[in-house]
């Protein structure tokens, strides 16, 4: 007995390929306007391997020889997702054969989703941080990751139906969802771009008055550009893609946007990690956690602060408040008395009868 394959026939697996090509902006268009596009996603490409190949002994260093945690995973599905998702993209927009075209879609579709849930977590998690584990900031905080995993996580599964029936009702509601999760990148980042101002206001001044590299200062300085940097370029390629600006190139600058973005989140993660190596830490006590569900998320939000370095916010913070505080010039005392009892040798005859010696 002979087994029939469940393959789409021909005529079906060639509007696949069809309408595969055309989610990726390839269909209908000049071979210049292609040719430009695989530049754009050439030099993101370039981009991203030539500084993982740069920080890599930061990477091994501050990632791979600690202990494997969320922010590790995250971080490592960011940085090489985001690799694995420009090798699919190639593939689709240089073959026609209908088996690699959906395999190499459906994997484009799970790395970009993963991209996006790590870049999200990652974001959020720095955001926080600098809260110091605000109740009202981590419901909203989770709230977003929620709709952000949500929005990506149906991404993937209409990839799924879109391979299953290349229909034109299903091709569009993938494309809004693709959509729909490149406009979360520009809200993700507004929200912690906003709070991160809102709890580091107070020792902004403080930060930047200063020579010395801070965490705070590593936070509010890579917030600050990326903001600026990525919420503007976002913005530039959805107005130009949908407007259709430029003879057709409006939006081929997407893959090296989003290389771009994952390079500063990446590097910005290494520097956190760097502050965690050079600042010793303060003894800790072990303090007995809630049992159940209430406990496991007292430690899941414990391991998120100190994955981000909470406990140098702290310390940073009491330093500016103490900065901020009263000079010693007004009221309070800078004498420093040396008793015979600590230090006998330093004390003479005459200041042993006064009972110290002022310095």
């Amino acid at each position: 007995m002979s087994v029939t394959s469940q393959q789409p026939t021909g005529s079906n697996q060639s509007a696949l390929i069809i309408a595969i090509v055309a989610i990726f902006g390839t269909s209908q268009q000049q071979p210049r306007v292609t040719e430009i596009q695989n530049y754009f996603i050439l030099a993101s490409y370039a981009v991203l391997v030539y500084d993982t190949l740069l920080t890599f002994r930061y990477e091994f260093a501050f990632i791979w020889r600690r202990k494997f945690s969320w922010i590790s995973f995250f971080y490592v599905s960011a940085r090489y997702g985001a690799l694995m998702a420009i090798i699919w993209t190639a593939i689709v927009g240089n073959t026609t054969k209908y088996s690699i075209v959906a395999a190499s879609f459906l994997l484009f579709s799970v790395s970009q989703g993963m991209v996006n849930i790590a870049i999200a977590s990652l974001l959020l998690g720095s955001a926080y941080a600098v809260s110091k584990g605000n109740r009202v900031t981590i419901r909203i905080l989770a709230l977003i990751m929620a709709e952000t995993v949500i929005l990506n996580l149906s991404a993937i599964a209409c990839a799924l139906a879109v391979i299953i029936s290349a229909r034109s009702g299903v091709v569009t509601i993938y494309e809004t969802l693709s959509g729909g999760a490149l406009c979360n990148g520009i809200f993700v980042t507004a929200a912690v771009a906003l709070i991160t101002f809102r709890f580091g206001w107070n020792q902004f001044p403080g930060v930047f008055r200063s020579d010395t590299r801070t965490l705070m200062r590593v936070f509010l300085q890579y917030g600050v550009m990326r903001f600026l940097l990525i919420f503007f370029w976002v913005w530039e390629v959805v107005w130009s893609a949908g407007l259709e600006l430029f003879g057709g190139l409006g939006g081929t600058d997407g893959p090296l946007e989003l290389r771009i973005s994952i390079l500063l989140l990446c590097r910005f993660i290494l520097e956190i990690r760097k502050f965690d190596d050079h600042i010793p830490s303060v003894p800790s006590f072990s303090i007995e956690s809630r049992p159940g569900i209430q406990g496991r998320l007292q430690r899941f939000q414990e391991s998120i602060l100190e994955s981000f370095g909470s406990s140098i916010l702290n310390r940073e913070s009491r330093s500016v408040g103490e900065l901020s505080g009263p000079s010693p010039d007004e009221g309070a005392s800078t004498e420093i008395r040396i008793t015979r009892e600590e230090f006998p040798w330093a004390v003479g005859q005459d200041e042993e009868l006064r009972g110290g010696v002022d310095v």
